[in-house]
């Protein structure tokens, strides 16, 4: 309970310091503020990314499963699923980052597009996991889960920070790391943690977060159809609200 209260408190704190520093932003630079949080593109978009980290950030409990369904020790799954996970998601990153500029150049849907399949690609990849009977064999899958979960970063940074002028580039990323956070590091870990706790299985909690895959997808295409169009529009809107020539 305790440490459910904990991670309560600081999912709250952290909504109030975003709240607290939008109200800033919009005291202080309404032109970033304007393109930011007055485009149905990016809101939709950031909302859909948070749900992605929902599941990404919830394969923190990988080792956890691994020592209470296999019996190995907290030193070996630390190790073994640590450092290949890392090697893993970090090459998922700069993968998708790749991609998505090639995407991106036959239509500017691209960036989203890559996000989609990270939204898709690690639920039949962690029931495969979550299936298996032998140590060594979700020791091998668990990379290619982290691979996939994380192609999505890239080109959810990019795509943000096309849609506004490059001087406001650092303010989208602030903005970009605030949503995945609040939704997904915040809510993420905790839920998961919950679900297992409440059903007495944590691979029923590692499960449920698939939920939350078709919201990523639902909100991913909704903002695509609207991404073009505020990356070709955001100097214009840019001035409308303020912004010198």
């Amino acid at each position: 309970r305790a440490a459910a209260w904990k991670s309560s408190t600081s999912f709250h704190e952290r909504a109030l310091n975003a709240t607290s520093w939008t109200q800033m932003l919009y005291s202080t630079d309404r032109p970033t503020f304007a393109l930011l949080f007055g485009t149905r593109a990016i809101v939709l978009a950031l909302c859909g990314f948070g749900a992605i980290a929902y599941v990404s950030y919830s394969l923190f409990w990988a080792p956890s499963y691994a020592i209470r369904t296999f019996g190995v020790g907290a030193d070996v799954a630390g190790l073994v699923l640590g450092v290949s996970g890392a090697f893993a998601s970090a090459a998922g990153c700069v993968t998708g980052g790749h991609l998505s500029d090639m995407w991106k150049r036959r239509d500017p849907r691209g960036r989203l597009f890559v996000c989609m399949l990270a939204a898709i690609l690690p639920a039949p990849v962690l029931f495969a996991a979550l299936a298996v009977a032998d140590v060594r064999v979700f020791c091998l899958i668990y990379p290619l889960i982290m691979f996939v979960a994380y192609l999505w970063v890239g080109p959810a940074v990019a795509a943000v920070q096309d849609c506004v002028l490059p001087r406001m580039r650092g303010t989208a990323g602030a903005i970009f790391l605030l949503a995945v956070s609040i939704l997904g590091l915040g809510l993420g870990p905790y839920c998961t943690g919950k679900i297992a706790t409440l059903t007495g299985s944590l691979r029923t909690g590692m499960l449920s977060m698939i939920v939350c895959m078709p919201l990523a997808l639902l909100l991913l295409w909704l903002a695509s159809r609207h991404i073009g169009t505020a990356e070709d529009t955001r100097v214009a809107r840019a001035r409308a609200a303020g912004e010198a020539p």
